[in-house]
């Protein structure tokens, strides 16, 4: 393991733990694995890229840990403030980048948390899907609700204390 990023899961109970490749993508340099619950289970692996990793380059690295494979996997992939993910069970998913690296190491965190990784694979389809929305974490296809949440909701309430008002007691 390099000395880059020491654990990705920094504030987790779950512990990366080294892994080799058997056929490296140049620029791509793995970093950790993470193992969920059940069996199989959940295969999270945490790379560092070089250089700015190209979406085939992350595709191959997926189908390469897969290895047709029943076990779900998802590619992490760190580059500067960037974080690239692909995968959990399917070819046909995109692949995901954000800024956002607090967001996406919660995601992976309450994914390994979950029971199997059937309801692992459930979570974080609907996650990826919400990660770059105005609302991460909310998963909304309806337009009018998102709008209304985002711009139509009500300004933060004040720290209790600040602004009081006594509650009249029925008798």
């Amino acid at each position: 393991m390099s000395n880059a990023q020491v654990n990705f899961l920094t504030n987790s109970e779950h512990v990366g733990r080294s892994f080799k490749v058997r056929s490296a993508v140049p620029g791509l340099v793995p970093m950790e694995l993470y193992l969920g619950q059940g069996n199989p289970e959940l295969e999270i692996v945490v790379f560092n890229s070089t250089n700015a990793p190209k979406p085939d380059d992350i595709k191959k690295t997926w189908k390469n840990r897969r290895d047709n494979r029943t076990a779900p996997v998802l590619v992490v992939v760190c580059y500067g403030p960037k974080v690239f993910l692909y995968g959990i069970a399917s070819e046909k998913s995109p692949v995901v980048s954000t800024n956002n690296i607090g967001q996406v190491k919660r995601m992976c965190d309450a994914a390994l948390s979950k029971p199997d990784r059937h309801a692992a694979i459930s979570y974080l389809n609907n996650a990826l899907l919400s990660l770059n929305s105005e609302l991460p974490g909310i998963n909304n296809q309806g337009l009018l609700a998102l709008h209304t949440l985002t711009h139509n909701s009500p300004p933060p309430v004040k720290i209790a204390g600040t602004k009081r008002v006594d509650v009249p007691t029925v008798r």
